[in-house]
């Protein structure tokens, strides 16, 4: 429930004059660099969601993983630093394209999910995606628990 209305507040937050869109539900904040959006879907460059987590560290790296193929199947753990609490998932390139989201928990969670084009010399672009409030309602039940 508590998942379901915060993407509704960031639904009801997109405004075309304004490229960053953020909505709050307690301590958890949800926030976007948007490109465009309708009535069904949305354009971003770059999804960031903090919230508290009673989880450990490595249940809530566990949590991530199973919830960030909502956005990409392929998109997965390819490293993770026990030690500083952070985390990197990554797709495979498909298209031209990759998924990238980084985890990082201190006192609260972080994570931001975007996708990129690889360039020359190890250079990257971001690319923007597509997301549904139904994606969106999916992925913040199953990061929130």
């Amino acid at each position: 429930m508590r998942a379901q209305r915060l993407a509704q507040k960031f639904w009801e937050a997109l405004d075309r004059e304004n490229p960053t869109v953020q909505a709050e539900d307690g301590d958890a904040v949800l926030s976007a660099v948007i490109r465009t959006h309708d009535a069904f879907s949305c354009a971003m460059e770059q999804l960031k969601f903090q919230w508290s987590s009673s989880d450990d560290w490595i249940t809530l790296a566990g949590r991530c993983a199973k919830t960030l193929p909502t956005l990409h199947r392929e998109l997965a753990l390819v490293e993770r630093d026990d030690v500083h609490r952070w985390a990197l998932f990554r797709s495979p390139v498909v298209r031209g394209v990759y998924w990238e989201g980084q985890l990082r928990w201190d006192e609260t969670a972080t994570l931001t999910v975007q996708r990129f084009q690889p360039q020359e010399k190890g250079r990257r672009t971001t690319a923007p995606f597509l997301l549904t409030i139904e994606q969106l309602i999916e992925l913040l039940t199953g990061l929130m628990g």
